[in-house]
């Protein structure tokens, strides 16, 4: 049934104002959390008690899906959830990803030599500490295929605890291009 909810003001790239709502939902069947999130600038205010809130959380779910890019909440290092996009990037499974860190999915090493594991931890620790984080990172899917991104980590704070949201693009062929014209 419907647990939390929360209101979060911050501010879009362009800096115009937003607002993002969530609904954290125990989905009996699984025994987990699945928290939905909603951008926008007009929604009314909602609580626990208002019969919308089930419709706003699908709301939230379905953006969450629909999204274009791969999304992942992460606990501390861990991913806990994990939109369609995030199982067409790696080629895999929800349960093959959630229960596993984002630098688990990596080369050993990025690009510029360092760790994938250190470096992983430090980015997500920053964003943690309220320190949004934009970089590149090179990924692998659980076929072996790397592949480059661009990685956003965003701490969300929910009742039920903080988060990374982290939002990737797979920016292989934009690479590609960059090299191609070196």
């Amino acid at each position: 049934g419907l647990r939390d909810f929360w209101n979060y003001q911050g501010h879009a790239h362009d800096m115009r104002q937003w607002t993002a709502r969530a609904l954290n939902v125990v989905d009996e069947t699984a025994g987990k959390t699945r928290a939905g999130v909603l951008m926008s600038a007009g929604f009314a205010a909602y609580n626990d008690h208002d019969p919308r809130a089930v419709e706003l959380l699908d709301d939230a779910t379905a953006l969450f899906e629909a999204a274009n890019d791969t999304i992942l909440i992460l606990d501390g290092d861990i991913v806990v959830d994990c939109n369609s996009m995030a199982l067409e990037m790696f080629r895999c499974s929800r349960e093959e990803i959630v229960g596993e860190a984002p630098y688990q999915l990596s080369p050993s090493a990025q690009p510029d030599g360092l760790d994938s594991a250190v470096k992983g931890h430090d980015k997500i620790a920053a964003a943690l500490a309220g320190m949004p984080q934009r970089f590149e990172w090179k990924h692998r899917r659980l076929d072996g295929t790397a592949f480059d991104v661009e990685v956003s980590l965003n701490l969300v704070e929910l009742p039920s605890g903080s988060y990374v949201q982290a939002i990737l693009r797979d920016i292989t062929e934009r690479t590609k291009a960059e090299r191609s014209l070196r």
